[in-house]
């Protein structure tokens, strides 16, 4: 049976770490997306706890923690629309170094 929600909601920009899915964006599994949405949501100890299972969850974790902390210290979703949009322009430029946590908050 299909879930009826009237408020959607999307993870920002993420990188997948499994194996299936390795580095693509956009396409995490289960456990990728429920783990970076409890680390957002303030709850790094649980987030950590999920991907300890798995043995690319380190991989996940390396791929993309910065981006997970300045989602996290984000007060609203435009904040998170913000921190996501230099994401994908830092990338698209070729920089290689990831910008502050509280850059642009």
């Amino acid at each position: 049976p299909k879930v009826k929600n009237r408020h959607r909601r999307a993870l920002p920009f993420l990188q997948a770490g499994n194996p299936v899915k390795q580095d693509q964006v956009g396409t995490l599994s289960t456990a990728e997306a429920a783990a970076a949405a409890l680390y957002i949501a303030g709850h790094r100890e649980q987030a950590l706890s999920i991907l300890s299972a798995f043995g690319w969850g380190k991989h996940f974790l390396e791929l993309n923690e910065a981006l997970l902390e300045r989602y996290s210290h984000c007060k609203d979703s435009s904040d998170v629309v913000r921190v996501q949009e230099a994401e994908l322009e830092r990338r698209w430029r070729g920089t290689r170094n990831p910008p502050s946590v509280l850059d642009g908050i």
